[in-house]
């Protein structure tokens, strides 16, 4: 217990954002998180709401209810048609409800515009409010149907009341609020991409947001246990408020993040039976997870661990942020979302293993609890082995940050700032193949309630289909190898011990029975690169995400290179250093390809824009080479590539054709590739 006192310092618990998304008092089922995605998807990030937008919202929706068990679908349909898109005359198209008097100019317009989409997404997904101005604006959206309406007849209530325009336009500003906290909520999640820094920034959604609107109902609760499972307790990006001296005779040594909270809280459950709020607050979210051995006592006996203690300590810090009751269980609820009955599911959630009511967690089904304990400690270890480095590395920069603010000691660069901030993104938005195997494994479990490790091959064969689109991130293709993997997952669990499936990164190009002297034109690289894309699109998956890279595109672009690029002894200028590089034995000039942005690890574009041709020197400078040397290097590379396509230039190309993401603009920052003052061009493009 004495150790335990010593490492509680002011901000250092679980928290992400306090804010709640997941409705429990109003629908109290996961389903709003796919109802939420899609609406946005189509509401907020398109550019123009055009009128077949419904029926692509429509066919999404369906599907989905479709997947469910047949004894909820007519509440899911329910929940979903609240407002009714399925008819025209229930509802009212965008066009209607945003019609408008032209603005006086662009960005006005702009500002109309993206305020009336929001209105019209809180329209749709009926989001309605207590608060006196916020209740009678939702009741002019649902009675007038048109954002000019709505808020014409509000603001002159206001005025009414006495109401100055600056108080006018906090109290509209602030209806769509809950969009900005849950949008918040999902960029800490790895739903969204959000740049806290920006204002503004364009809009590409993440590859685990593109999956939860695919998603079927067994894959939806399999992202959201996936990013639960990767969720560490302190994000890199969490911004540290309200620290000074008054804390610097603290343990300041003993600041710590916790890689594993969701299974460390479960962990505690199984142990207790049940924790309080108060325990959860003073006691758990405050566990360092890898010493778990060190915290056993407050583990296992939290009804015995004096809590005035720890209680006493954390008010000594005088801050509200560490105490506020409402955060800690808004947090707390976010944790135990799909582990608690949601009564709309009925039946459906097989998850359910605890209930929490007054305030308290309780066990209901201990089976189910050991259960996803036992598996989800195997995927800890897992995890731990594959990013402990990135795990030091969140927590050395949240170290540094911290004591900088306290002891005044240096505090950590820009540089460390980006690579951080990018770093905690490609991590809580990528999709690990070793998890998301792992826990289909332990979904079909729990649905068949076999908790022994003894699952025949016919119950993995008949459960296939329900997974077709989370499997492409493992790159299983058919029924088969599918049972395969189940059975192997089987065996690990079985056994204690755990899968890992490794990515090999190739850099070479397979060259047999290929005319290297053919020449081709540019063109042909951009028809190339576009068709690999399309197949990705119509598979519904990108090469990336598959770890496959187009060999046929990167023997194309050598012959362009050799026709276009070569001397007259076929030599071939690296597009960094600009030195020519050796001949191998088949008179062909050695050159490595490399992804500007990476493409296995930050999946960088397969495309010809993405790809330079370099010498191995080069190449493994752009991976090693001191941080303070690589604007230089890519200085270099924009000056002397072949292609003669400035850097700025390339991604200008790939973001015309709707390949670039925002967090790859992250990366070039992050690089040196890109100025502060590119970077905020493009992320201000919509």
């Amino acid at each position: 217990m004495p150790e335990f006192i010593d490492s509680i310092l002011p901000w250092n618990y679980w928290i992400t954002k306090s804010m709640e998304f997941s409705k429990i008092n109003t629908c109290w089922t996961l389903w709003y998180l796919k109802k939420w995605m899609v609406y946005y998807n189509y509401i907020i990030m398109n550019p123009d709401i055009y009128d077949d937008i419904y029926d692509k919202i429509i066919g999404i929706f369906n599907s989905f209810i479709e997947s469910l068990p047949e004894n909820v679908q007519q509440e899911a349909t329910n929940f979903f048609y609240w407002v009714d898109i399925r008819e025209d005359w229930e509802f009212t198209k965008f066009s209607d409800f945003g019609h408008h008097v032209t603005q006086s100019n662009a960005e006005e317009e702009k500002k109309f515009r993206i305020s009336c989409k929001k209105f019209y997404f809180m329209y749709l997904m009926d989001i309605w409010w207590q608060q006196w101005y916020k209740k009678k604006i939702k009741e002019y959206l649902d009675s007038w149907k048109s954002y000019v309406a709505t808020i014409n007849y509000i603001t002159e209530e206001m005025r009414g009341d006495w109401m100055d325009n600056d108080a006018i336009l906090a109290q509209i500003s602030d209806f769509h609020a809950a969009i900005r906290n849950e949008r918040q909520i999902f960029f800490y999640y790895g739903f969204i991409y959000w740049n806290e820094n920006e204002s503004t920034g364009f809009n590409r959604p993440t590859l685990v947001w593109e999956q939860v609107v695919k998603a079927n109902f067994d894959e939806l609760l399999l992202i959201w246990e996936h990013q639960k499972i990767k969720m560490i307790s302190q994000s890199p990006v969490t911004k540290i408020g309200n620290l000074s001296r008054a804390y610097e005779d603290l343990e300041i040594d003993n600041f710590w993040i916790a890689y594993h909270p969701y299974v460390i809280l479960i962990s505690c459950l199984l142990e207790n039976t049940s924790i309080s709020n108060d325990q959860y607050k003073f006691l758990v979210s405050r566990i360092k997870n890898n010493n778990l051995n060190l915290w056993g006592d407050v583990i296992d006996n939290l009804d015995n661990v004096s809590l005035w203690q720890v209680e006493t300590k954390v008010s000594s810090f005088w801050r509200g942020w560490d105490t506020n009751e409402e955060d800690f269980q808004k947090e707390l609820k976010k944790y135990i979302l799909w582990l608690r009955k949601m009564p709309l599911d009925n039946g459906s959630n097989y998850f359910t293993c605890i209930r929490y009511w007054n305030q308290v967690i309780e066990v209901e089904d201990e089976a189910r609890l050991r259960f996803l304990v036992r598996t989800y400690s195997c995927l800890t270890k897992y995890l731990d082995r594959k990013y402990w480095e990135k795990y030091s590395e969140f927590e050395s920069f949240l170290k540094k940050d911290y004591k900088s603010r306290i002891l005044g000691l240096e505090a950590p660069t820009n540089w460390e700032r980006l690579d951080a901030r990018y770093s905690r993104l490609k991590y809580v938005i990528s999709f690990d193949s070793t998890i998301l195997l792992h826990l289909i494994y332990i979904w079909i479990s729990l649905k068949k309630n076999s908790l022994d490790f003894w699952i025949s091959e016919i119950i993995f064969r008949e459960q296939y289909n329900l997974y077709t689109n989370l499997l492409y991130f493992s790159r299983i293709w058919s029924r088969s190898e599918f049972v395969k993997s189940m059975l192997n997952i089987q065996w690990e669990l079985l056994n204690n011990n755990y899968l890992e499936l490794l990515d090999e990164e190739k850099n070479t190009v397979n060259y047999d029975n290929i005319n290297i002297w053919q020449n081709i034109s540019e063109d042909v690289l951009c028809e190339l690169s576009n068709s690999a894309l399309e197949v990705s699109r119509i598979l519904n998956i990108h090469e990336s995400e598959r770890n496959v890279r187009s060999s046929r595109l990167r023997s194309w672009m050598q012959k362009y290179y050799l026709a276009n690029f070569s001397d007259e002894e076929w030599y071939v200028k690296c597009d960094c250093c600009w030195e020519t590089t050796f001949k191998k034995n088949d008179d062909v000039p050695y050159l490595e390809f490399h992804h500007v942005i990476p493409f296995r690890t930050d999946n960088g574009p397969d495309h010809y824009l993405n790809l330079v041709w370099i010498c191995p020197t080069c190449h493994r400078k752009f991976h090693f080479i001191k941080n303070t040397e690589k604007q230089n290097l890519y200085s270099l590379l924009s000056e002397n590539n072949n292609f003669h396509r400035w850097i700025e230039d390339r991604i200008q190309e790939l973001y015309d054709l709707n390949i670039l993401k925002p967090w790859h603009l992250d990366f070039l920052l992050k690089e040196s590739a890109i100025t502060n003052e590119i970077y905020k061009r493009f992320m201000e493009m919509n």
